[in-house]
């Protein structure tokens, strides 16, 4: 059995074949982007220079290890019980509680969203 060649669609003249990336509009999104990705690189490259200098002053996996486990341990922690405050209380007040300026930010507004 043969197949039936698919039809195909036609663009109208002008048209591009696909929207542009936000990266190639957007300068502003560029800079945001690239100091985004270049932190994320610098703070991978401090903890691997962390456990590379502990590695140097004590020799041991087992402090390496350490190390690790007290990186991860305030990350789990807090991410559980962050997750069931979010869960828990309204949007206007984690949102006010998560910067210093923001809760009296948020106040004037709150009012108008009930």
């Amino acid at each position: 059995m043969s197949r039936r060649p698919r039809k195909r669609r036609h663009r109208p003249r002008g048209t591009p074949a696909r929207r542009p990336s936000p990266l190639v509009q957007s300068q502003m999104f560029r800079k945001l982007w690239t100091s985004t990705t270049l932190t994320a690189i610098a703070a991978q490259v401090a903890s691997f220079a962390a456990v590379i200098a502990i590695w140097d002053a004590t020799g041991s996996v087992l402090w390496m290890g350490i190390l690790g486990l007290a990186k991860s341990v305030p990350i789990i922690v807090f991410a559980l019980v962050g997750g069931m405050l979010a869960d828990r209380i309204d949007r206007r007040i984690i949102g006010g509680f998560s910067s210093p300026q923001g809760l009296g930010r948020h106040r004037p507004t709150s009012r108008y969203m009930g």
